[in-house]
């Protein structure tokens, strides 16, 4: 990792799934911020006013709750709410975390109980969602959305097989609205690692519908043709585990999600207007792959109500996201390509260009193999701009003529460059948490925004601005163009020797 800035030579020291829509009443306060901290109520209140109608809105709540916590962290409701949010943004295991967190805080609260039997009820857990809703329900037996999915629970434990297409009908009917951070979609969850409903079955890197399968789609299909459903649309998605590259499990995740589709449309002559296959690989993991039973819950197949069919906004291709970036080291005083996964020493000094071609906000760390995370760009020490980025102008960091070199931690080194279309106010604070949380905090932001990986696969050569054709500065011509429709992040790796 890099201590130190070459400069001229000198070295510098540098330093869902749902009966009806219901809204919870507002949660009662702890006694002990009731009665002694007004501030905290106005924080919880100003927070759980924010808006949550899209990512980036959950996003913006996420770090309101994060930062009364900071605050106030055995604030009860505060820590529901934020489960609630993660809850939202499928970020499962922190949900469960923030929720537990909340209970042992205040046991009589009743959200932390529902909330807990929501993300249960999702990943198909029926017997933990079981014992979670009827804990809430001790404490608020009014709660309608527990009543009828315990009324579900019941039936399906009773009968142990498939889902039948009256309980999906009974799933997928009306969305969800439970807490301050908004509207669920509803949706059904068909995982392997699900002790509860069906499932769809694949043989391991196939694509093709299996005989074992038809009879959980068949009721499906029963279900979507129905009376209450005909006039929805619905995603159908893909997930798998991380076994594999991210490309090869992206391509899998879509293929499985298409031949859902094409089932329902061939055999029960389901609208394809009304079907959208969507395949998002291993982006979106239930739980953490940390074996082989989570990776099971993590392999999934999902049916989502997008709504109306006569809601559902036309297709519009969003504008292109693109982006030019390179890493370079000097080799006999020339500026060299780094290839992915090259060794390198303390003598070879290095930088990173980026262009890009919409004005954009650019975050870039480096991580060693200790775990140890510093923030190359913005970062004062490194360069003399920060955020935003505008559009066609050449990027270097550190600045044109000065350069990273390594230190003697041997191994893997890792470059996270981020690019985003707004500032990402969660991202620049990361660092803060970077010296205590390293790669972990970082990996968090990126999976809270749901930013996809690309690879760099296109070879372009770049267009000079400018100052490049009035200085005679080249660039390299190795440099890569990304594009992508949403903000992005790539994955650059190379090896340090360690001398």
């Amino acid at each position: 990792m890099k201590d130190l800035l070459r400069v001229f030579g000198i070295f510098i020291a540098v330093s869902f799934l749902v009966i009806g829509i219901t809204c919870c009443p507002a949660p009662a306060f702890s006694d002990q911020f009731r009665k002694n901290d007004i501030k905290a109520m106005q924080l919880l209140k100003e927070a759980n006013q924010l808006p949550a109608e899209t990512r980036d809105d959950l996003i913006e709540k996420e770090y309101a709750y994060r930062k009364i916590l900071e605050r106030y962290p055995d604030f009860a409701e505060a820590l529901n709410n934020l489960g609630n949010v993660y809850e939202n943004l499928q970020m499962y295991d922190k949900a469960i975390l923030y929720y537990q967190k909340a209970i042992q805080n205040n046991p009589n609260l009743p959200e932390p109980y529902f909330g807990l039997g929501d993300v249960y009820f999702t990943m198909g857990n029926f017997s933990e969602a079981k014992k979670w809703y009827e804990e809430g329900l001790k404490r608020q037996p009014e709660d309608e959305i527990a009543q009828g999915r315990l009324k579900l629970i019941y039936n399906q434990s009773s009968k142990k097989g498939i889902l039948q297409s009256e309980e999906i009908i009974a799933m997928l009917d009306q969305p969800i609205l439970r807490g301050p951070a908004g509207k669920r979609l509803p949706k059904v969850v068909f995982s392997e690692g699900g002790t509860g409903e069906g499932t769809i079955h694949f043989d391991y890197d196939s694509f093709l519908i299996r005989e074992d399968a038809k009879p959980q789609l068949d009721e499906i299909g029963k279900a979507l043709s129905s009376e209450q459903l005909k006039d929805k649309w619905f995603e159908i998605a893909g997930h798998t585990d991380n076994i594999g590259t991210d490309n090869y499990n992206q391509v899998l995740s879509e293929k499985r999600a298409k031949s859902v589709v094409d089932y329902l449309v061939l055999v029960w002559g389901i609208d394809i207007g009304r079907l959208q296959a969507k395949g998002y690989g291993e982006s979106r993991p239930f739980v953490p792959n940390t074996s082989s039973e989570d990776r099971a819950k993590n392999r999934r197949v999902e049916i989502i109500n997008l709504g109306k069919i006569t809601d559902k906004e036309p297709s519009i291709p969003k504008p292109k996201f693109a982006f030019q970036v390179s890493f370079l080291y000097t080799r006999d005083g020339k500026k060299v390509p780094i290839e992915e996964g090259a060794a390198l020493s303390s003598e070879d000094n290095y930088q990173i260009h980026f262009q890009s071609m919409q004005d954009c906000y650019v975050y870039i760390f480096q991580e060693d193999s200790s775990g140890k995370v510093v923030q190359l760009f913005p970062n004062p020490n490194f360069v003399s701009y920060t955020n935003p980025v505008s559009a066609g102008i050449s990027y270097w960091v550190p600045d044109v003529d000065t350069y990273f070199f390594l230190d003697k931690t041997r191994g893997e080194e890792k470059i996270f460059l981020i690019a985003t279309k707004k500032p990402a106010r969660d991202i620049e604070e990361t660092y803060v948490s970077l010296t205590t949380m390293g790669a972990q905090a970082l990996n968090e932001r990126i999976q809270l925004r749901n930013i996809q990986g690309i690879t760099k696969d296109k070879k372009k050569e770049p267009t000079p601005t400018p100052q490049q054709q009035e200085s005679g500065m080249k660039i390299p011509t190795s440099l890569k163009l990304l594009v992508s429709e949403e903000d992005f992040y790539i994955l650059f790796s190379f090896y340090n020797q360690g001398r």
